[in-house]
This record gives structure tokens, sequence and C-alpha cells, in this order.
């Protein structure tokens, strides 16, 4: 990490999920231009997908989204996953095991958040256990291309259910 806010990461704010459906982070500060949420010892409730939308706003848009995530499983299949017109950016190919010995983690940074010229770019990684019992890992890219507007929000939220448990710590980025 860079001293002096010359793009090293600062730690904003981070929530626990106990029964949540979503964790919002709805504080994105004009202080930071790119933002980052950090999720570990994920716990999904039923076998789901987990999603990230954005509050461009006017509200978390359920629709306007494109992604593209390549990864594999631990029993060798490819687990890639894409969308040219989604509700969402989906972190998985396969739904997050729900057994209790089973967890996931992932990585979510927002560039640009506050730019109302451009699309907003995502770049994604995750590592879970999926429906199957079998670790996943997977990278890729989102975006939401709705508006140009500024980015006033991050939702992380599974398709359906909640989260039982897990952390999600919220990231920004000063660029000086």
């Amino acid at each position: 990490a860079e001293a002096g806010g010359g793009g090293a990461w600062t730690q904003i704010s981070s929530q626990t999920a106990s029964g949540d459906t979503e964790i919002d982070f709805t504080t994105l500060s004009a202080d930071y231009r790119d933002f980052m949420v950090v999720g570990s010892n994920i716990k999904s409730y039923i076998n789901a997908d987990m999603w990230v939308r954005v509050d461009a706003g006017s509200g978390f848009a359920s629709a306007d989204y494109k992604y593209t995530m390549v990864g594999n499983d631990s029993g060798g299949s490819a687990s890639n996953v894409s969308s040219n017109s989604a509700a969402q950016v989906t972190l998985n190919y396969h739904g997050w095991d729900s057994a209790a010995a089973y967890n996931g983690a992932f990585q979510v940074i927002v560039f640009d958040v506050h730019s109302t010229t451009i699309n907003k770019i995502m770049h994604c990684e995750y590592d879970y256990w999926d429906n199957v019992h079998e670790l996943t890992c997977g990278v890729g890219s989102g975006s939401y291309d709705g508006a140009t507007t500024a980015i006033t929000g991050l939702r992380i939220m599974p398709a359906s259910g909640n989260f039982p448990s897990g952390e999600f710590t919220l990231y920004g980025r000063k660029i000086t």
C-alpha cells in the first residue's frame, strides 16, 4: 500500500451478515475514485447465485448489466458464465453450496464511480464451494451500462434466500 493516499486502499466500513437478504454500501464518498467490496466466510441459506447491483442515483438497478466470468471447479470443469443483458452481475457459475461446512469469498472493484461520462466497469474475483461440493474459482468483469451517472451505492445479494453469515468490507482508493 502506498502512503499519503496515492492509490492505497482505505477501509471505509464493514458489515456482518446475519440472515440479511442483501448487503448495501450507500456511502460512496467523493474522497475516493474506486471502491472495492471484499466478502469472506460468506454462507448461503440455499444453493443460490451471488449477485452485484449498483445504484446509479435512482435505486438499485435490476437491468442493463453485462458480465463475463471464467473459471474452473475442482472436478476439472470450466465454469464460464456470461450475459450481454442481465438483471445483475453474477459472481459464480453454480450456486454457492448451502451446507454448513462450505463458504465462499469474493472481491469486486468498481472503477471511477463518480464519473458522469462513462459506463461503470467492475473487476470481479470469487472462490466458493459450489452446489455439488466442488471448489470453484473465477475471475471476470462486469458493467452497468444503463446510465453514465455516478454510482451512489453497491449491493451484494444472493439470487434467493439470505446470508446466514459473512463479513463484507468496503474499501476506497484515492487517486491524487
